[in-house]
């Protein structure tokens, strides 16, 4: 009974410690080709799960069912990432409203682009 309770809680440490990585894969630098989203941590995380089913589901039908205790398991973890991944989202929601009206480095890139009308002298 000892050693299984040690197993379960490596499992749960190992899921906490890596949980909220769709929100941290959001967070990326202004000049990435990858635009941030609005919620793009639990998209990520609902994305990465739908293309494991596509992959692993025709090898479980298969017969080959290693892939389905391997789909069983990353399930779990993202049933554990999913809701950290929404709580962080939410934490970040305004630097990403911000980011969105923004893109090109923040309000101080947009003051340098305006043109001034101090040199024209009106008569």
């Amino acid at each position: 009974m000892r050693d299984r309770l040690g197993w379960v809680a490596a499992v749960v440490v190992a899921a906490v410690g890596g949980a909220g990585c769709g929100t941290a894969a959001n967070l990326v630098p202004y000049d990435s080709p990858r635009p941030a989203r609005v919620y793009g941590g639990v998209r990520l995380d609902c994305e990465t799960v739908g293309k494991r089913v596509d992959d692993y589901w025709p090898q479980v039908k298969q017969g080959r069912y290693v892939y389905g205790i391997q789909l069983a398991l990353e399930s779990i973890y993202f049933a554990v990432d999913l809701p950290l991944s929404a709580a962080g989202d939410t934490l970040t929601l305004p630097y990403h409203i911000w980011r969105r009206y923004h893109p090109a480095g923040g309000p101080a890139a947009d003051d340098k682009a305006k043109p001034t009308d101090s040199t024209s002298a009106k008569p």
